[in-house]
């Protein structure tokens, strides 16, 4: 850096002190010097302090990945360039104007200036922006590419690689011409502690806390706190504040991908990736815990929810047994907070691997999974791999895992309406989970007999178990499984008197819910008020209510619940003359239920979009052409009875849309089935 001074001010004779030299060229001037890429020579700083001290009316402007530290020094971080959170919910004009776009865009024009401007080209420009974390040098490397690519075909490429933006142009300083070289400067700065560390970090996706960095790292907590802030001072993790005050380290994804390349090169990589896995394992258990001491416990799970998965897809390669504690220990969380299609798709991946898992892993995996599939619509895989899970722990001795199978199996008994079973298998779950003194799976096992007594139209000894599992949970101190079993009472309740009075209680118990953050759960319960409004007959206050529900069901994942809740608002819709927006919403309801390849749903969301087209022109030709090629109507029993009601209304007049006999047999079926039960009903 001296010489580079010297060499500017044309300074040729510096005698014994070349600092001093500088200090006679500049004087009182005032001027500004700027020096680029100070990290290099850090060490020159002093230099920098005898200049500011010996010239006052100097100003040093200096880029840096490191603070100098030097007195008067005012640091300015930069961030990113600007991006959009959620960019479908955004206009195209509204894009354009991001810096990050508009820095695309501007480069993309040098290089090739016919590039098209629709809003599909914008999205895509902004979602290639945000695979380069919005970092202005990955930004002109990608927008080079458009002179032989289109941006669709570089999102593409950056999906699978990141080396698209490995190169750049030659006119840059070498270690500028490509991200990967930005990014390798900083990392050879770096003693070989710091490396390991930076290595460590580039694991955890999006953040960390140091105390999971630190067991990760197998370093001492102040050993771990020194690294992360060399990184830090590096300009490679961020410390960012969260709720709880103690902060988080988050890595941009790009040099988090440069990072797991250089782990994957060292010897202790392996080793790295199982400790990550294991603490994974440890945050998935702990949210689980059966009695909810540790109430924090739930909350650091969203929070690493992104590290568990990661976890998770390096553990289905490498250590299927850790991925099975990982998917085991989710069931809490995909229950009240997450998805089940997220936690269908984990247990099929491990369902692949079952073979190398051991017991009791084994059994609870094949129950757990068996219990997505069913929420997925998938019956037969549900069925089976439950009954296999089963017949496992039961065959093995395993009584704990066989009690907790035993309450995921009464649970879908009931669900696809054989109560009768249902409830012989949760009489049998109390008295298992009484025996093994295990009062948590008590509470549920009663909560689910409550729930099928009610349904064998026995309210009155279904309600004792609702209690009892009510207050049991309330002396473990579980608040959401109380409020779980308060809200399967009203609803078995409202659905056996059709008494108003249950829909205002609920609401209150899903407001509940909703304050302990379990979302999912909320949105469940939140459903069945729809579906009791309908059955009272309160359509106007079922219209306002579906219209509230339905971006809050978007939001959480749940594909089937979706499906409901649209089915549900079509025929709110229709009763208060909002014709369009009932067929808009049995339309998607219908779609979302063919996707899930679910004939109960394909089934229930038919009937529905039947009553949403009562009024319409020809009414039936839609939805029959679609209803006969349904295997079995057995999914119609789990209508509504309001729906019902309307079957029979659609079904009155004798109609042969198809011109077939097949159509004309299923549609006096479906006429057959829906009088008998609502003749039952009367």
């Amino acid at each position: 850096m001296l010489s580079a001074l010297l060499n500017a001010f044309a300074i040729t004779s510096v005698g014994a002190d070349p600092v001093n030299a500088l200090v006679q060229a500049i004087g009182g001037r005032s001027m500004c010097v700027v020096l680029d890429n100070l990290e290099q020579v850090i060490d020159s700083a002093d230099v920098v302090v005898r200049l500011r001290e010996a010239c006052p009316e100097l100003r040093i402007l200096a880029t840096s990945r490191i603070a100098l530290g030097v007195p008067g020094e005012v640091v300015v971080r930069l961030s990113p360039l600007q991006l959009a959170d959620d960019a479908d919910g955004i206009e195209e004009s509204s894009l354009r104007r991001l810096d990050a776009v508009r820095l695309f865009l501007d480069r993309a024009a040098r290089v090739d200036g016919v590039m098209p401007l629709d809003a599909g080209t914008i999205r895509d420009v902004h979602r290639i922006c945000r695979h380069v974390d919005g970092l202005p040098l990955g930004i002109e490397l990608a927008a080079a590419r458009t002179r032989l690519l289109s941006p669709q075909q570089i999102l593409a490429q950056l999906d699978h690689s990141f080396a698209l933006v490995a190169s750049g142009s030659l006119d840059r300083p070498e270690r500028h011409r490509s991200l990967t070289d930005v990014i390798a400067w900083s990392y050879e700065l770096l003693d070989e502690r710091g490396r390991h560390g930076f290595r460590v970090a580039s694991l955890f996706v999006g953040a960390c806390d140091t105390e999971d960095f630190r067991r990760v790292a197998k370093m001492s907590l102040d050993e771990a706190v020194h690294v992360l802030h060399v990184l830090a001072a590096n300009s490679l993790v961020v410390h960012e504040h969260d709720m709880g005050g103690s902060g988080r380290w988050r890595m941009l994804g790009t040099i988090a991908a440069f990072g797991r390349d250089r782990l994957a090169e060292v010897p202790s990589g392996p080793a790295v990736r199982s400790r990550f896995a294991e603490c994974m394992v440890d945050h998935a258990v702990a949210s689980n815990t059966y009695v909810a001491r540790d109430t924090g416990a739930e909350q650091r799970f969203i929070l690493e929810r992104a590290n568990v998965h990661a976890a998770f897809d390096w553990a289905i390669e490498h250590a299927p047994e850790r991925a099975a504690d990982i998917f085991i220990g989710m069931d809490r969380y995909l229950h009240t907070r997450g998805s089940m299609f997220e936690g269908d798709e984990l247990g099929r991946r491990l369902h692949a691997l079952i073979e190398t898992v051991e017991l009791p892993q084994r059994s609870l995996v094949l129950g757990l999974a068996g219990r997505m599939a069913h929420y997925r619509g998938d019956d037969e895989r549900s069925s089976l791999w439950i009954q296999q899970a089963l017949e496992l722990a039961v065959s093995s001795g395993q009584r704990h895992a066989e009690l907790r199978i035993l309450v995921w199996y009464v649970e879908r008994l009931r669900m696809v309406g054989d109560t009768r079973t249902a409830m012989e298998y949760a009489e049998s779950a109390v008295k298992l989970a009484t025996e093994l003194g295990d009062e948590w799976h008590l509470g549920l096992a009663r909560s689910q007999l409550g729930f099928a007594l009610s349904d064998l139209e026995d309210p009155d000894r279904g309600r004792v178990h609702f209690t009892d599992a009510e207050q049991l949970f309330r002396e473990l101190g579980d608040a959401f499984w109380v409020e779980n079993v308060v809200a399967n009472r009203l609803i078995a309740d409202l659905f056996d008197t059709l008494d108003a009075s249950y829909i205002d209680e609920l609401a209150q118990c899903e407001a509940r819910i909703a304050q302990l953050e379990c979302w999912t759960y909320a949105a469940h319960v939140e459903s069945y008020r729809l579906r009791g409004l309908l059955e009272v007959g309160n359509f106007e206050d079922a219209a306002t209510c579906a219209t509230a529900l339905i971006p809050r069901v978007r939001e959480t994942g749940e594909a089937m619940l979706l499906m409901f809740t649209l089915a549900c608002a079509s025929v709110a819709y229709m009763e208060v003359d909002r014709a369009g927006e009932a067929r808009e919403c049995a339309h998607q309801s219908l779609e979302l239920a063919v996707e899930s390849a679910a004939t109960m749903f394909v089934e229930y969301s038919l009937g529905m979009l039947a009553c949403a087209m009562h009024d319409a022109e020809d009414p039936r030709a839609a939805w029959v052409a679609s209803f006969i090629d349904m295997k079995s109507l057995d999914g119609i029993y789990q209508l509504d009875r309001h729906v019902m009601r309307k079957l029979v209304d659609v079904t009155e007049e004798p109609v042969d849309p198809a011109g077939t006999d097949e159509a004309s047999g299923r549609l006096a079926q479906l006429r057959h089935i829906a009088t008998e039960v609502t003749a039952t009903d009367a």
